[in-house]
């Protein structure tokens, strides 16, 4: 993946469906992936949860410990694909200097809640996600989607 972005800066870790690991392993394996990936020059991009659910709860937790003791070069890639998420949480972590990119999914409606309450205060910038195999049977639906899904994004600003 290193290579699909040239020159390289960001490496996506994931970590949204980390759902066995307790809080201080979430941590261990975040400052280990972190490590490893700074001596690449490369910074980390991970899923972040802002649903204030029982499941948005404990990957909230998880999260919250990285933010008070880890650098502030990680990216925070704050997804809700149903509504903007948690306004507090966004705001808690941007008011702690972490670069924030929102992610909306693929309805037209989301993308422009995210736009308007977000993308123009708190995020630094938006991905737009849609959950096929990226394979070539897909590409062209991959690319429709970006190319269509953008302009509500991009339009005014």
């Amino acid at each position: 993946m290193i290579a699909v972005c040239q020159p390289p800066r960001f490496f996506h870790i994931g970590m949204d469906d980390d759902h066995d690991r307790a809080s201080s392993q979430f941590k261990n394996a975040i400052c280990l992936l972190q490590n490893g990936l700074q001596k690449r020059n490369l910074r980390i991009a991970i899923w972040r949860d802002s649903r204030i659910d029982p499941r948005g709860l404990v990957f909230n937790e998880k999260h919250s410990l990285i933010e008070n003791e880890r650098p502030r070069d990680i990216v925070k890639m704050l997804w809700g694909y149903e509504g903007v998420g948690d306004t507090e949480t966004i705001s808690r972590i941007a008011s702690k200097g972490f670069e924030i990119w929102g992610a909306p999914g693929e309805r037209p409606e989301v993308i422009r809640q995210w736009r308007e309450n977000h993308c123009k205060n708190s995020c630094d910038g938006i991905v737009m996600t849609k959950w096929v195999p990226c394979t070539p049977q897909h590409e062209l639906e991959i690319i429709s989607m970006i190319q269509s899904k953008s302009d509500l994004y991009f339009k005014d600003i």
